[in-house]
């Protein structure tokens, strides 16, 4: 006799490491307070390094708001600025999509990495 095994996938809950959607005012808050540099311009600039960060934007359901580089990038300044941090160096983004459903509860997600300063000038 064989038995049948369900997986349930819906409704899923954000990623647990996703600081959330940020609304329009605090993104332009947060965009003043973490300025994000090129790596050319590090040269000129005092500064210590805080570390590798990542953030995702997720959209968790089909009816979500789309996963977005710029949700992404707003999560990694609110990320660096829990740090200490002052100055983010160049993000860069990954785009997945079906891939991370089961791991992440993603239809579609962006995660950005970028290094964390504490820019001294």
């Amino acid at each position: 006799m064989m038995a049948l095994v369900w997986i349930a996938i819906g409704g899923c809950s954000a990623p647990s490491d996703q600081v959330g959607r940020v609304d329009q005012e605090n993104a332009a808050r947060i965009e003043q307070q973490i300025k994000i540099y090129q790596p050319d311009a590090l040269r000129q600039l005092k500064y210590t390094s805080l570390g590798q960060i990542d953030a995702i934007s997720c959209q968790s359901r089909p009816w979500d708001p789309r996963a977005s580089e710029d949700d992404a990038t707003d999560q990694l300044r609110i990320k660096a600025q829990s740090l200490g941090a002052n100055g983010l160096v160049h993000p860069k983004c990954e785009k997945s999509e079906w891939t991370d459903m089961l791991a992440r509860n993603c239809w579609a997600s962006i995660q950005c990495y970028a290094p964390a300063l504490k820019v001294t000038r």
